[in-house]
């Protein structure tokens, strides 16, 4: 008559250091990027300077939009991380360093880490 409710366990993946790196790198990513535009684009060439730091700032928006994958699809974020990051330092130079960094160090977590779960029990 009266049963016991069973407890269900959900599983979660936690990627919140790889989703931190991500997050910082793509926001410092695009502030240096403009810091690019700003510095570098009063000394030399205009267009040369508005092409790259552009070039940057979406290498920056694609790394922040893909955070979302960083939960259940991780191989896929790693690759477009990695993939980001490289863009962004081709692109900007030596501005996008410590960006790309960030960037690199989270692909190179989600593929070193093994997928470790918590268990909820409600």
């Amino acid at each position: 008559m009266f049963h016991k409710q069973r407890r269900k366990i959900i599983k979660k993946p936690t990627r919140e250091t790889e989703y931190k790196l991500g997050l910082f790198g793509s926001i410092f990513g695009f502030l240096m990027s403009c810091y690019y535009f700003v510095f570098i684009g009063s000394y030399h060439d205009m267009t040369n300077a508005i092409l790259s730091s552009l070039s940057g700032v979406i290498a920056s928006i694609v790394a922040y939009l893909c955070l979302k994958l960083v939960d259940y699809e991780t191989r896929k974020f790693a690759i477009i991380i990695a993939i980001c990051s490289i863009w962004g330092l081709l692109s900007v130079r030596f501005f996008y360093f410590i960006p790309a960094l960030l960037l690199l160090s989270a692909s190179f977590l989600c593929f070193w880490r093994k997928n470790r779960e918590i268990r909820i029990i409600k």
